[in-house]
């Protein structure tokens, strides 16, 4: 328990203290401008981020990746799939405002949509404040499904109310004087000779952010080389084998962290035993105990690398990132092109705003169902409100046009499909079209009887 507890502030107190490394290289050359932009992301406080993405299968890569031959009818398949691809869009939204002092009352929001022809088909977001988590599938049913916090601090036998996180942060930045003595430079080069001549400068781009306003950026472009990442974290990896200074830091903020939470009985909030927390300050106190630990993350970054250098030979990992940077340092928008086997993934992202006033989506009118509650109610309660959720659900899926778009476009291009399905595929979406609400109406009987009688069943 000791070593795990001793692992994970090491983890904790390398991802406070390296945030510094390069603050005073900024603008020598793309190389230092890209690193400041990755330390301010880094402490931003608040951001709004949209990642677009898009899919596309790739037949010519069948064969390699899965060792078999692709037949007419197997490439057809994939060919008619890309067309209605080329209308999909899965868009990633995620919204944090940052509560500094603790960070668990931080608000978020984090969404993702389906959306066909620019028309939302399906999606979902997952909300945290200060208060609780929230489940809402806005294109389904107009409810809130949420947790309060304390209750489910309950349930794990935590209590967080109080905690005050910033002290702790408070003691990895007091300890910064120690940190400096750790040789940042040769980390600095290893970085350097991996990326400083993949990053080219590129022109004057706009960015168009999602409230309709323009950013103007200075385009990069990276070129990510799957192999030379690998052995750059090798490289890492051995410098921090040696670094009897980085050591020390580990070892000494780790103490401080340790000994404070045994003198604050704050081991409490975390349902740990003060013998726990003893043995682990007596472990941190004997330096060859420590070295043990330190070894052990060690190890545990040997068998991560093993692992990123066993990747399958099919799947392209080498990748080229564009990436803009705004005049104040911040990443606005970035776009790359990942293969992964026989599918192509586009990804684009943009950010919305970065240390600003955060605008998240409420839904101030949904119904608001406790999490809780729901384990209290009898059958008929349970049903009833699974009931209200079905319908609900079925009206906004006939209602809802990105569905119908869809099926318009799978039938008229059927006829890229193999025979004996395009016209067989074609009768099924008229007869669906042409009675939606019908099949809609049975779809919903059929399960509210399958909710009510969970073990029969019609023969």
């Amino acid at each position: 328990m000791k070593k795990i507890l001793i692992v994970v502030l090491a983890v904790i107190i390398l991802a406070g203290g390296t945030g510094g490394f390069y603050y005073a290289k900024v603008y020598a050359n793309p190389y230092n401008r890209t690193l400041k932009a990755i330390q301010k992301s880094t402490e931003a406080t608040s951001g709004d981020v949209t990642c677009k993405m898009k899919f596309t299968l790739v037949p010519e890569k069948y064969e390699e990746v899965t060792g078999m031959a692709l037949t007419k009818d197997q490439e057809d398949m994939m060919n008619y799939a890309n067309v209605l691809l080329e209308k999909t869009i899965f868009e990633l939204n995620y919204k944090q405002q940052l509560n500094k002092k603790n960070p668990i009352d931080s608000k978020l929001q984090y969404s993702l949509s389906w959306l066909y022809d620019n028309e939302k088909l399906l999606d979902i977001m997952l909300g945290m404040d200060e208060e609780k988590f929230e489940l809402l599938m806005p294109s389904l049913m107009e409810k809130t499904i949420f947790m309060n916090k304390t209750d489910i601090y309950d349930q794990m036998g935590l209590d967080m109310k109080d905690f005050d996180f910033e002290k702790y942060f408070s003691i990895i930045k007091d300890n910064e004087k120690l940190f400096n003595k750790v040789d940042q430079e040769e980390y600095y080069k290893i970085i350097l000779d991996s990326f400083e001549d993949s990053i080219t400068k590129g022109d004057s781009v706009s960015v168009a952010l999602a409230n309709g306003k323009k950013v103007k950026c200075r385009e990069y472009t990276i070129e990510m080389n799957y192999e030379d990442m690998v052995k750059m974290m090798e490289d890492v990896k051995k410098q921090m084998e040696d670094d009897d200074a980085l050591k020390e830091y580990i070892r000494v903020v780790a103490l401080e962290v340790l000994q404070e939470l045994n003198d604050s009985k704050d081991y409490e909030a975390f349902n740990l035993e003060k013998e726990e927390v003893e043995d682990a300050i007596d472990y941190l106190e004997d330096e060859d105990d420590f070295d043990d630990a330190y070894e052990e993350m060690m190890a545990s970054f040997d068998d991560a690398l093993v692992e990123l250098d066993t990747m399958p030979e099919s799947m392209d990992l080498d990748y080229t990132i564009t990436y803009a940077l705004d005049r104040k340092n911040n990443f606005r928008g970035m776009k790359m092109k990942m293969d992964s086997g026989f599918f192509a993934v586009d990804y684009d992202y943009v950010m919305n705003s970065i240390n600003e006033k955060i605008d998240f989506v409420e839904y101030v009118d949904n119904e608001a169902i406790n999490a809780m509650d729901l384990m209290e109610k009898d059958e008929d309660e349970l049903y009833e409100l699974l009931e209200d959720i079905v319908i609900d659900a079925g009206d906004k899926i006939i209602e809802n046009k990105a569905l119908d778009s869809m099926l318009t476009d799978m039938k008229d291009n059927s006829e890229l499909l193999p025979s004996e399905y395009s016209s067989m595929l074609g009768s099924y979406i008229d007869e669906f079209q042409g009675n939606k609400e019908e099949f809609i109406e049975l779809m919903i009987e059929q399960m509210l009887y399958s909710i009510q009688n969970p073990y029969g069943f019609d023969y």
